[in-house]
């Protein structure tokens, strides 16, 4: 079929490209995906990609826009990085204002929660109440420490003040400030 094309040049193998620029590459237009690996043993395993050592950061995943634009990188050293290309953390994400969304989807209201520990199993957790918690009211926001001992600190750099508030924005419904000295 004239439609098909495989290509080997330069020992590069294209698939729907005339001049693969890479090792293995794969073109297609079209609106929905044009791979998929699928093991359809129920203990099956993905996929496994290898590239460079753990004392590096060599890209081993590269997620990119139309123009080329990399919105998600994993590294050999276990970082991944979202909006950028080369992350400092083992979560990296940059952007505009990013924000990160933690969800709740079934119907048993449970508590949501992201936690924070150290390796000693002490830190601290923010979420909303939910079912299965005596301790904190239902839908109820939450900040919460994991140390019985060392309580939970709350502060700033600087001598900029803490503020609390609700309904909105902190400098149109203030409740209370705490400042140094």
């Amino acid at each position: 079929n004239a439609n098909k094309k495989l290509i080997l040049s330069d020992n590069k193998f294209g698939i729907q490209s005339t001049t693969p620029a890479y090792h293995f590459s794969v073109e297609q237009s079209t609106t929905g995906l044009i791979s998929r690996i699928y093991n359809t043993n129920a203990d099956g395993q993905g996929m496994l990609i290898r590239a460079g050592a753990t004392t590096s950061a060599t890209r081993i995943f590269q997620a990119a826009s139309t123009n080329d634009t990399k919105v998600m990188t994993v590294t050999s050293n276990g970082r991944v990085g979202i909006n950028t290309d080369d992350p400092a953390y083992v979560l990296d994400i940059a952007g505009t204002g990013p924000r990160i969304r933690v969800q709740e989807n079934s119907s048993n209201t449970t508590t949501t929660m992201v936690e924070v520990e150290n390796s000693d199993g002490r830190g601290a957790m923010l979420g909303i109440g939910g079912g299965g918690r005596s301790d904190i009211l239902t839908n109820r926001g939450f900040i919460n420490s994991q140390s019985e001992a060392d309580g939970l600190a709350i502060g700033t750099e600087g001598a900029d003040p803490i503020i609390f508030y609700n309904n909105g924005i902190a400098t149109s419904n203030e409740r209370m400030r705490l400042t140094s000295g």
